[in-house]
């Protein structure tokens, strides 16, 4: 049993191994405490923390500029995504 199995009590598939080395670098976190959600659809907001948080972890702390990309869906950005979406 790894470390996925006693957190999450949702990972039973192929890519146990995958998410376990994942959620180790810190790239992707899990909704909660006892749930990854790996079946969900991905979100691009999920996605670009992915990348991001991916990019940082290999290349180390990236100097993005903030720009204007008037997204048409801001207002449905989650808060906690807002500032690597925009």
């Amino acid at each position: 049993m790894n470390k996925l199995d006693v957190l999450f009590k949702d990972i039973d598939g192929w890519y146990r191994e995958e998410l376990q080395v994942v959620y180790e670098k810190e790239i992707a976190e899990g909704f909660s405490q006892t749930q990854f959600r790996p079946k969900d659809n991905i979100t691009r907001e999920q996605s670009i923390i992915i990348l991001l948080n991916t990019a940082t972890k290999y290349f180390g702390q990236l100097d993005w500029k903030q720009r204007d990309m008037s997204l048409t869906d801001v207002g449905h950005i989650s808060g906690w995504a807002k500032a690597s979406v925009s």
